[in-house]
């Protein structure tokens, strides 16, 4: 077992932020519900869902599709691999290339976006084919770096859930190993190689400014944050949208250690959930669900309806 009291700590400590966050859920000024009646009723349990891998599989990105209710997770040897929640029902693909991270933009179309080092760029993948469609979008005029310190997360971020007033459609995160920095990207996905910088952002974390070894990332949809893991310092930073007024940028919320090591890539089941599981894929091999349980089933209710009004 990995350090399961760390997990523990990150979820329930971002689970009593987003319960007072003004970007996401916010209790009734008058609810008798206080962060301590989440606390007390939320346990965390710890599940190796590796077995299905094929030998030397080396996770190095992870995406969750509600719809499907799959996990897609890539490798570095070139995999795409889509499994049930418990590891099960494993189908591999095998495009190839250097695979570092996948998102999804809408969980109902059959199109995946892979992240390829070196060169960097975004791929778009169709899970029908089991390939690639042969769109993609060079990123190399932006991220620089060595062969081997090049892009290693990326998630999308929805219309109406960043920062940036001149987009009006959603946008794409990217981070680079090189310099540990986060790049949005303005990419319009019905055109080949139409891409564009909108802006980019250092991260911190213990008091320090993150200076490489981005290696992934999610985008949370319901409690509107972006994670972002550095592998090198077992850390998650969660970040939030300032839309305070003409200030277009991220405000960094949550820093906390992370369990394991040579962790890749970090998915939260979402679709509206408030209670969720996180996977972790890490590079060693192991990919992990964390999931969050609740042990008085019929107060969480109440609060689960105070979250939702």
């Amino acid at each position: 077992m990995k350090n399961t009291q760390k997990i523990y700590t990150i979820l329930t400590a971002i689970f009593v932020l987003m319960l007072t966050a003004t970007q996401a859920f916010a209790l009734p000024a008058a609810a008798s519900i206080t962060s301590e009646d989440v606390i007390n009723n939320l346990t965390v349990t710890e599940t190796d869902i590796s077995s299905g891998l094929n030998s030397g599989y080396e996770p190095s990105g992870a995406v969750w599709n509600h719809y499907l209710n799959k996990l897609f997770i890539v490798g570095d040897d070139g995999d795409v691999t889509s499994m049930d929640r418990d590891g099960s029902n494993v189908q591999d693909y095998f495009p190839g290339g250097d695979l570092e991270g996948i998102t999804i933009k809408d969980p109902t179309s059959d199109y995946l976006y892979v992240l390829v080092e070196h060169p960097d760029t975004i791929k778009q993948f169709s899970i029908t084919d089991g390939d690639f469609t042969g769109n993609e979008w060079d990123l190399t005029s932006w991220l620089t770096g060595s062969d081997n310190q090049g892009a290693e997360g990326i998630t999308y971020i929805p219309a109406g859930q960043h920062p940036y007033s001149s987009v009006s459609g959603g946008i794409f995160a990217v981070g680079l190993q090189a310099d540990g920095k986060v790049y949005f990207f303005d990419l319009d996905t019905s055109t080949n190689g139409a891409v564009s910088l909108i802006d980019s952002i250092s991260l911190e974390y213990d008091g320090s400014t993150i200076s490489s070894d981005i290696s992934g990332m999610d985008y949370h949809r319901t409690f509107r944050t972006l994670f972002v893991i550095s592998d090198s310092r077992d850390a998650l930073v969660g970040l939030q949208a300032d839309r305070s007024g003409s200030v277009e940028t991220w405000v960094q919320t949550v820093e906390y250690d992370v369990p394991g090591s040579n962790q890749e890539g970090i998915a939260f089941t979402d679709g509206n959930r408030v209670f969720q599981s996180v996977f972790i894929a890490e590079d060693s091999g192991d990919t992990l669900r964390y999931d969050l349980t609740v042990s008085n089933p019929f107060r969480m209710l109440a609060i689960q309806w105070l979250l939702r009004h």
